[in-house]
């Protein structure tokens, strides 16, 4: 009993070791070894502060220079509606300028924090013993390569003729660049963005997640990460049929 619990301490200190900041490494080339030294599912909070500062500094910094093609976006959908008026549609434009930063650091922590709700739930489906916490953690994590996609998004805007866009998905690493704005419903191009290399990626992270803190299998855990995935895409379904879709 006593080597037993001489042994839990020694992994115990070994994990306190290892920085979070080698966890924000690691978590690209091997996150079974983050989720299992994090297995308590305690200390989400640094992680997601940090998520959230690269990504509003990536997003802030992407502003000027992917600003054409969400105009383009938000005149394609304005268009739909034949009720708004062109002064209408410029005040939607400074309104979409002003606000779309503020919302962002507004909506995004909280998009994470329903995202590992929503997995710690689906996880109970399975006999997850991950907590509320833990769930968090993972879903955090699993944020990590949308940090790549916006530098990429970024990198793309910078090399690229994006005035000749009409889509934030002409810049997607998925089917969905391949799809023209105006030859296919919003719905499908919703549901295709979805496919996206790093949305993948991040569901696959909460399937490793899921299976290393919340003791799920392996194949159910990968099963309870896509129906988030599934649930996730759920709110921009919904949005592009209100739009007209």
């Amino acid at each position: 009993m006593e080597t037993t619990e001489t042994t839990t301490t020694a992994a115990g200190d070994e994990q306190e070791k290892v920085s979070l900041w080698e966890d924000f490494i690691d978590i690209y080339f091997s996150p079974q070894e983050v989720f299992a030294r994090r297995a308590d599912g305690g200390r989400w909070g640094l992680p997601l502060l940090l998520v959230m500062v690269l990504m509003v500094v990536l997003y802030f910094a992407s502003q000027s220079v992917l600003g054409p093609v969400v105009e383009q976006e938000l005149t394609r959908a304005m268009e739909g509606n034949t009720e708004v008026t062109t002064a209408q549609m410029e005040q939607a434009r400074e309104m979409a300028s002003t606000f779309g930063l503020i919302g962002f650091v507004v909506t995004y922590p909280i998009s994470i924090l329903l995202a590992g709700v929503l997995l710690w739930g689906i996880g109970k489906l399975f006999d997850s013993v991950a907590t509320v916490g833990g769930a968090v953690l993972i879903a955090t994590y699993a944020q990590f390569p949308r940090l790549l996609q916006q530098a990429l998004y970024l990198l793309q805007g910078l090399v690229l003729d994006v005035d000749s866009m009409e889509s934030i998905q002409g810049l997607s690493i998925g089917p969905a660049r391949f799809l023209d704005p105006d030859a296919v419903s919003p719905v499908v191009l919703g549901l295709v963005g979805r496919l996206d290399v790093f949305i993948l990626w991040g569901t696959v992270l909460l399937a490793i997640g899921l299976h290393q803190i919340g003791r799920v299998p392996r194949a159910q855990a990968y099963f309870a990460a896509a129906l988030v995935w599934g649930l996730a895409g759920l709110p921009i379904l919904m949005g592009s049929l209100m739009g007209g879709g």
